[in-house]
């Protein structure tokens, strides 16, 4: 598979960039919701409730796991490296 890289279409991506912004409030909570209800996946593999395959997806399908694995290969240092994302997230994801 070739380099991936984060996806600027990603709700995942807008969330991440308005709450490096603005923090928590009701902008990041809308567009959490927006990134929960278009794929659940992220979030439970951000927070450890969801294992990450050892094996890579050879492609990947928006919506489905396997862009959550992508993502999150690529995206979770820049959510851990955000003061207070994580435990955001953890806080409002449920």
């Amino acid at each position: 598979m070739a380099e991936a890289e984060i996806s600027i279409v990603s709700p995942d991506f807008h969330l991440l960039l308005a709450f490096r912004e603005t923090g928590p409030g009701p902008k990041a909570d809308a567009l959490l919701a927006e990134a929960l209800t278009y794929n659940p996946h992220v979030a439970a593999l951000l927070l450890g409730r969801k294992r990450m395959p050892k094996a890579e997806p050879d492609d990947y399908s928006p919506g489905e796991a396997s862009e959550a694995v992508v993502y999150v290969r690529d995206g979770a240092a820049a959510w851990a490296s955000l003061a207070g994302a994580l435990a955001w997230l953890r806080e409002r994801a449920g």
